[in-house]
This record gives structure tokens, sequence and C-alpha cells, in this order.
């Protein structure tokens, strides 16, 4: 191929010319073959050339469209990963002027999370702040929760804190779906601080124990709950569990997920 073929004044020229031609230079990362080209070229592209801020500024101009493609955004990715971050802000930048409708997207929240696992400095602190504070949104999105799980496992003190505390009141309600389980999961694996708010919502609002245990969802969290609590030397909230549980320990049996929250209360009884 021409790409593998250049080297020196040839690539040079092959990039100018590649740039020049703006339009068809951003048509092509939509074709599978001419996104492998253009990936090829960003490899070769020495770090320190002029054409790589010209690249990723042309790039910048169609980010969401981009980014969102399932072929497309290896191009991006390409320069997230070889470019140095100076030539890369102009496409953070967007990363975090598009964060909500990214995150919300099949193919936009995998490259929102490739996009936290490359980018530093200021730009991080931003991007990660502007998630947590709508946390509680993208929670019970189809695919925002998978960002908010993924931030949550970054175990960054400051941003877990903000997103348990867009959270308050939620974590019951997260509970019973599919995708607002594993937020609430990963919200007690990230912080003691997340293990104690999830147990005080589900002490403190009646029902609140024994509905978690029967749904389909739920029954995972309050397992969770139940071993984070015992794990972690929290024997108040897991004794107040276990006591909101105890009167409905024969309807439990009768209930999915029954054995393997029974099992761990039954664990003390032996």
């Amino acid at each position: 191929m021409l790409v593998d073929a250049c080297e020196g004044q040839q690539l040079d020229l092959l990039v100018v010319g590649v740039l020049s031609q703006g339009e068809y230079f951003l048509h092509a990362v939509f074709d599978q073959q001419g996104a492998s080209s253009i990936v090829k070229l960003i490899g070769k592209v020495k770090k320190s050339s002029p054409h790589v801020m010209a690249m990723t500024r042309v790039l910048s101009t169609r980010f969401m469209d981009i980014m969102t493609h399932p072929t497309a955004r290896d191009v991006i990715l390409q320069c997230l990963l070889l470019f140095p971050a100076q030539s890369n802000k102009v496409l953070y930048e967007k990363a975090i002027l598009h964060f909500q409708d990214l995150a919300i997207h099949e193919v936009g929240c995998k490259s929102l999370n490739n996009c936290i696992a490359l980018i530093d400095g200021d730009q991080r602190v931003r991007l990660l702040n502007q998630i947590a504070d709508v946390s509680d949104f993208l929670s019970y999105d189809l695919y925002g929760n998978y960002v908010v799980q993924n931030v949550l496992g970054l175990k960054d003190g400051d941003i877990t804190s903000t997103i348990t505390d867009c959270l308050e009141n939620e974590f019951i309600r997260l509970a019973m779906r599919k995708e607002g389980s594993l937020v609430v999961e990963k919200c007690m694996e990230a912080s003691n601080n997340g293990i104690i708010r999830v147990a005080a919502e589900i002490v403190n609002r009646p029902g609140a124990a024994f509905r978690l245990a029967r749904n389909q969802f739920g029954n995972y969290v309050i397992q969770a709950a139940l071993k984070k609590t015992k794990e972690r030397g929290f024997s108040s909230f897991y004794d107040a569990i276990v006591r909101r549980l105890e009167p409905r320990r024969r309807a439990l049996r009768r209930t999915a997920g029954r054995k393997n929250v029974l099992s761990i209360m039954e664990a003390d009884d032996e």
C-alpha cells in the first residue's frame, strides 16, 4: 500500500495532500478501508511532525460523528494513543463538550471510556467531575451506566464521593434495575463511604431490604451489602439489614435468589 511505502519527505507530501482534502479525508474515516489506511498513516507520522496538530484539528470538526461510529472511532483513538498530549487537547476538549451525548450512545460510551483512560491533567479533572455531576441521570441509562461504573472503578476519592452524593436516595430504585444495580454495587466496591451510604438507605427505607432480596437485580445488591458490611467491619449495618430480613426469612425461601441471600445470613447462625 502507498502508506506502507512512504517515508521521510514522501510521507510528508502524502500527509499534506491528504489533509488538504479535508472533506475527503473525513469521509474516508467512516469507510473500513479508509479508516485502516489512516490509522496506518497516523502510526507512521512522527510525533514531532508539524502535521500532527493539523490532523487532530481536522478530526475534531467531526468528533461526535466519528466517536459514535464503530469504524471511524479507531482513527481518533489512534491519535490519542500515539500523538503528544498537546496535540490531542483539541480532541479532549470535544470529549468534554460532548461527554453526555457520548455516554448515552451505544458506541459513544465505549469511546468516552477510552478517553477517560487516556486523558490527563486539568482536562481529566474536568471530564471526571462533569460525569460525576450527572451520574444520577447516567446511572439510569442503558449505556451511560457503563461510564459511571468505569469512573467508580478508578476509585478516585473525590469523584467517588461526588457520585455517591449524587445518587443519594436513588440507591434502592437503581438497585432494582439491571443497569442501576451494577452502579450500586460499584459504589460499594469503590469506597467505605459507598458501603455506608447504600447500607443506610437499605436500613432506613421501610421494606427496602426485602424488596431488594426478592428482586431479580436487587438481590445481588443486598448480597453485596451484606458481604461488604461484614467484611469491612460495619457490624451495626450488617446486623440492621439482617434484622429487617429476619421476619421474612420464610418468604425469602420462596424468592428467586433466596439461596445466596439466606446463605450469607445463615452462615452466622451456625
